[in-house]
């Protein structure tokens, strides 16, 4: 994606309140796209939730993908996160905007098909996108991992 192409897309998002970022973008374009968008909604004081689709292979992985991925969880966990003193870490919204982390084990997908191990039914995992969405104006889930069991 082109930076044209990204400022096109961004600009589009005004006109929502949800934006889901599901994307294995390369050379770290989920990220850019994302803090990009971010931007745009704190500068036009846009109130929203954006929610980041990683992957739990930043876990097990040195490959490039996977950093792509841990690089992104950082920048979402950290995005909106204080101290205050000796206080706890603190969630805070920046200027009305949300920003949850979400990353799932092995999806239930055709590529997916020929691997043996459990795998998490993309319904449900749809259902677990949209109780974070729904969660009350003062909760944001900030990070979430979820994996089938074996």
């Amino acid at each position: 994606t082109n930076h044209d192409q990204q400022t096109g897309f961004i600009n589009k998002s005004l006109s929502y309140h949800t934006y889901i970022s599901c994307s294995s973008l390369p050379d770290f374009h989920q990220l850019i796209l994302v803090q990009r968008l971010w931007e745009l909604w704190v500068e036009c004081k846009k109130p929203g939730h954006i929610i980041v689709i990683g992957s739990t292979s930043e876990l097990r992985s040195m490959s490039k993908y996977a950093t792509e991925k841990r690089a992104l969880k950082d920048w979402c966990m950290n995005f909106n996160r204080i101290s205050v003193g000796n206080e706890p870490l603190v969630v805070k919204k920046s200027n009305g905007v949300k920003i949850s982390h979400l990353s799932p084990g092995l999806l239930d997908t055709e590529n997916n098909k020929k691997t043996e191990s459990n795998k998490i039914d993309l319904d449900y995992f749809v259902d677990t996108i949209k109780w974070v969405m729904d969660q009350p104006e003062e909760i944001v889930i900030n990070n979430l991992s979820v994996y089938p069991v074996q």
